[in-house]
Protein backbone atom coordinates (compact mmCIF):
# COMPACT_ATOMS: atom_id res chain seq x y z
CA UNK A 1 0.00 0.00 0.00
CA UNK A 2 3.01 2.23 -0.45
CA UNK A 3 5.52 3.08 -3.16
CA UNK A 4 8.66 1.63 -1.56
CA UNK A 5 10.80 -0.89 -3.40
CA UNK A 6 11.44 -4.39 -2.18
CA UNK A 7 9.91 -7.82 -2.41
CA UNK A 8 6.15 -7.41 -2.43
CA UNK A 9 4.03 -8.77 0.38
CA UNK A 10 0.35 -8.99 -0.50
CA UNK A 11 -2.17 -9.02 2.30
CA UNK A 12 -5.26 -11.14 1.69
CA UNK A 13 -8.43 -10.34 3.61
CA UNK A 14 -11.95 -11.73 3.58
CA UNK A 15 -14.77 -9.59 4.88
CA UNK A 16 -18.52 -9.74 5.39
CA UNK A 17 -20.43 -6.84 6.94
CA UNK A 18 -17.58 -5.53 9.08
CA UNK A 19 -16.98 -2.15 7.49
CA UNK A 20 -15.48 -0.31 10.47
CA UNK A 21 -13.31 -3.21 11.63
CA UNK A 22 -12.05 -3.75 8.09
CA UNK A 23 -11.20 -0.08 7.65
CA UNK A 24 -9.24 -0.09 10.94
CA UNK A 25 -7.36 -3.17 9.75
CA UNK A 26 -6.51 -1.53 6.42
CA UNK A 27 -5.30 1.62 8.16
CA UNK A 28 -2.94 -0.47 10.28
CA UNK A 29 -1.68 -2.32 7.20
CA UNK A 30 -0.98 0.98 5.44
CA UNK A 31 1.51 1.84 8.21
CA UNK A 32 3.62 -1.31 7.78
CA UNK A 33 7.33 -1.13 6.93
CA UNK A 34 10.00 -3.84 6.85
CA UNK A 35 13.54 -3.68 5.50
CA UNK A 36 13.72 -5.38 2.11
CA UNK A 37 9.95 -5.86 1.93
CA UNK A 38 7.07 -3.63 1.03
CA UNK A 39 3.35 -3.83 1.63
CA UNK A 40 2.76 -3.99 -2.11
CA UNK A 41 -0.93 -4.55 -2.23
CA UNK A 42 -4.02 -5.75 -0.46
CA UNK A 43 -6.62 -8.05 -1.95
CA UNK A 44 -9.93 -8.00 -0.14
CA UNK A 45 -12.72 -10.41 -0.93
CA UNK A 46 -16.03 -8.91 0.09
CA UNK A 47 -18.39 -11.83 0.56
CA UNK A 48 -21.81 -10.30 0.08
CA UNK A 49 -21.62 -7.39 2.52
CA UNK A 50 -24.72 -5.25 2.76
CA UNK A 51 -23.26 -2.64 5.13
CA UNK A 52 -21.23 -0.71 2.54
CA UNK A 53 -17.91 -2.42 3.30
CA UNK A 54 -16.74 -2.60 -0.32
CA UNK A 55 -17.80 0.98 -1.07
CA UNK A 56 -16.08 2.38 2.03
CA UNK A 57 -12.87 0.54 1.15
CA UNK A 58 -12.98 1.83 -2.43
CA UNK A 59 -13.46 5.38 -1.13
CA UNK A 60 -10.66 5.35 1.45
CA UNK A 61 -8.29 2.83 -0.14
CA UNK A 62 -8.73 2.95 -3.93
CA UNK A 63 -5.49 1.00 -4.38
CA UNK A 64 -6.94 -2.08 -2.64
CA UNK A 65 -8.04 -4.80 -5.04
CA UNK A 66 -11.63 -5.51 -4.01
CA UNK A 67 -13.22 -8.66 -5.34
CA UNK A 68 -16.96 -8.67 -4.71
CA UNK A 69 -18.93 -11.87 -4.34
CA UNK A 70 -22.54 -10.66 -4.18
CA UNK A 71 -23.87 -14.14 -3.43
CA UNK A 72 -22.15 -14.19 -0.03
CA UNK A 73 -21.57 -17.92 -0.28
CA UNK A 74 -17.78 -18.15 -0.02
CA UNK A 75 -17.42 -17.85 3.75
CA UNK A 76 -13.95 -17.32 5.18
CA UNK A 77 -11.91 -20.21 3.79
CA UNK A 78 -13.08 -19.99 0.20
CA UNK A 79 -12.92 -16.19 0.24
CA UNK A 80 -9.31 -16.37 1.42
CA UNK A 81 -8.51 -18.92 -1.32
CA UNK A 82 -10.01 -16.61 -3.95
CA UNK A 83 -8.00 -13.68 -2.58
CA UNK A 84 -4.77 -15.70 -2.51
CA UNK A 85 -5.28 -16.78 -6.12
CA UNK A 86 -5.86 -13.17 -7.20
CA UNK A 87 -2.69 -12.02 -5.43
CA UNK A 88 -0.60 -14.82 -6.95
CA UNK A 89 -1.93 -14.02 -10.42
CA UNK A 90 -0.81 -10.40 -9.89
CA UNK A 91 2.75 -11.35 -8.91
CA UNK A 92 2.77 -11.67 -5.13
CA UNK A 93 6.10 -12.89 -3.72
CA UNK A 94 4.61 -13.49 -0.28
CA UNK A 95 1.10 -13.61 1.13
CA UNK A 96 0.03 -12.30 4.51
CA UNK A 97 -3.30 -13.89 5.38
CA UNK A 98 -5.13 -11.38 7.56
CA UNK A 99 -8.36 -11.38 9.55
CA UNK A 100 -10.33 -8.21 8.90
CA UNK A 101 -10.73 -7.45 12.61
CA UNK A 102 -7.00 -7.24 13.40
CA UNK A 103 -5.22 -3.94 14.03
CA UNK A 104 -1.48 -4.39 13.61
CA UNK A 105 1.35 -2.73 15.49
CA UNK A 106 3.42 -0.64 13.06
CA UNK A 107 6.27 -3.18 13.18
CA UNK A 108 4.14 -6.31 12.65
CA UNK A 109 5.31 -6.85 9.06
CA UNK A 110 8.96 -6.40 10.08
CA UNK A 111 8.58 -8.92 12.90
CA UNK A 112 6.75 -11.33 10.62
CA UNK A 113 9.41 -11.35 7.88
CA UNK A 114 12.18 -11.66 10.50
CA UNK A 115 10.52 -14.82 11.76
Amino acid sequence: MNEETGSPVWAVIASHNRREATLRCLRSLAAQRAEGWTMAQVVLVDDGSSDGTAEAIADEFPQVVVHRNPAGDLYWARAMAVGAQLAIERGADALWMVNDDVEFDPDALARTVQT
